[in-house]
Parts: C-alpha cells; sequence; structure tokens
C-alpha cells in the first residue's frame, strides 16, 4: 500500500501520472530535491496564474521549496521511494 493510500483511503477524485525511465532510483530522488522552479519555464507560468500573480517566485529556489511557500507541506515520506505534498 502506498503512503498516500495510507493517509487518505478514500477520496473522490484520483489522477496518476507515471513515466519509464532507466535513471536509478537515487537518481530520481536526488533530482527531485534540487530540481529548481528556474528549470521549468511552463510550470513557472502555470503557478503564476495560480497565484494570481502575487510574488514572482525564486527561480534559485527548488519546486518543493517553492511547493512550501505556497502552503503546501509534506505529508509523508519514504526515502528514495515515496514522498507525499499536499496542500492544506
Amino acid at each position: 500500500m502506498t503512503l498516500i493510500d495510507q493517509i487518505m483511503p478514500n477520496y473522490d477524485r484520483r489522477e496518476v501520472h507515471s513515466r519509464a525511465t532507466a535513471a536509478p532510483p537515487t537518481a530520481l530522488w536526488e533530482g527531485i530535491h534540487e530540481l529548481r522552479a528556474g528549470e521549468l519555464r511552463a510550470m513557472r507560468a502555470l503557478m503564476r496564474l495560480r497565484t494570481l500573480g502575487r510574488g514572482s517566485g525564486d527561480g534559485d529556489a527548488t519546486v518543493l521549496e517553492g511547493f512550501r511557500r505556497m502552503g503546501f507541506r509534506k505529508i509523508a515520506e519514504d526515502p528514495g521511494r515515496e514522498l507525499v505534498i499536499a496542500g492544506i
């Protein structure tokens, strides 16, 4: 059972994304913690729309830090395997 299923076993809607990759799990885990917002132009534009332009964000901040600044919180983590972040 996944962490999100343990935290929220019942829900109204579900959205699942996946992508096959040859990269080792450790490289992917490091990547999600090191990815900078400035590296994702489309995401920055969508976040500006979401926040109605309040604050331009920090392109040097990691994506996870940007989510934290917007009020999202880490709910659960199985290091190297699973990370659950939610807006509460």
